[in-house]
């Protein structure tokens, strides 16, 4: 009998083990260390954000959140990092990661876009423009990101899925006033190195990424990317509808994809967070400026 009920709770506790747990990680920049960016509200977006999925199958203590000055570049990079190991350990699942920022066109060094503009995140550190000591170092351009989330997704692998959403300007190529008011989210000022700078800072060109190894692709999860823009356009935030005009406060202000995204979460049955109802949900709601990508494991 002892050695029944012994198996019985190794069963169980091996179950646990491999139980899928759904993750998130949520990046989000009021306020930048270089002033030249506007001020915006994306906390106000990870705040809803995190209630949504804490009410639709993701525990507090798998959620990450990265604010303003705890958003810099290295953090950002590491916090991906970590998650990546995490999942290696308990594959499968939902990963949700979600960047509310600015985002930014930078002058492509490695040749690989036709426009010669690659795309890219803004990190709390970088600045808007090149100095004499700053040539885009803590910028995080799609060349950069892209091989983090390919790793993510080869952790996570076939078994989960990965929903990645960039409440940013220029975000489809990844992969206004101050005050409270709704704001731009990036800059039309192109971030340009130029070559010499680009020499005298120490920039390594990255070399064009190989093909994708077949095998391996087919171990990757399925991504949803969900961007607030084209490429080459900004995104504006927007008031809560909800709330009347005369009782409107900073808090009431959400990036317009965030806002939205939220309602679609919201949408399903507590406890339920079924990526492709959401998708389904964001669509038949026909959003202006709004692009959805996805990648298969195939």
């Amino acid at each position: 009998m002892k050695r029944y009920l012994s198996i019985v709770a190794f069963s169980l506790l091996l179950g646990l083990a491999c139980h899928a747990t759904n993750r998130a990680l949520l990046v989000a920049i009021d306020t930048y260390q270089d002033k030249d960016w506007n001020d915006i509200h994306a906390t106000n977006d990870t705040r809803v954000i995190t209630d949504a999925l804490k009410s639709h199958g993701f525990a507090q203590d798998h959620i990450a959140t990265l604010n303003n000055e705890a958003a810099t570049h290295d953090a950002i990079v590491k916090a991906i990092k970590d998650l990546t190991r995490d999942c290696k350990r308990n594959p499968g699942g939902i990963v949700y990661v979600h960047f509310s920022c600015h985002g930014q066109q930078m002058d492509d060094l490695n040749g690989q876009e036709a426009d010669n503009l690659c795309e890219s995140i803004i990190p709390y550190d970088a600045r808007q423009k090149a100095t004499s000591s700053y040539h885009g170092e803590k910028h995080l351009p799609d060349y950069e990101l892209v091989p983090l989330l390919e790793a993510l997704r080869a952790a996570i692998g076939p078994k989960g899925q990965l929903l990645l959403v960039v409440d940013a300007c220029h975000s489809d190529g990844i992969e206004a006033m101050r005050g409270i008011s709704p704001s731009r989210r990036g800059s039309d000022t192109k971030f340009t190195r130029g070559d010499g700078t680009a020499k005298k800072s120490g920039y390594r060109r990255h070399r064009n990424r190989p093909a994708r190894n077949t095998a391996k692709s087919k171990n990757m999860c399925p991504q949803l990317s969900l961007k607030a823009a084209q490429a080459a356009k900004q995104c504006s935030e927007m008031w809560d509808p909800a709330v009347k005009t005369k009782k409107r406060t900073s808090r009431d202000i959400y990036g317009k994809l965030s806002y939205h995204l939220c309602q679609a979460i919201n949408n399903q049955a507590a406890g339920k967070f079924n990526v492709s109802e959401i998708e389904s949900k964001l669509i038949s709601m026909k959003i202006d400026g709004i692009h959805i990508n996805k990648k298969t494991n195939h």
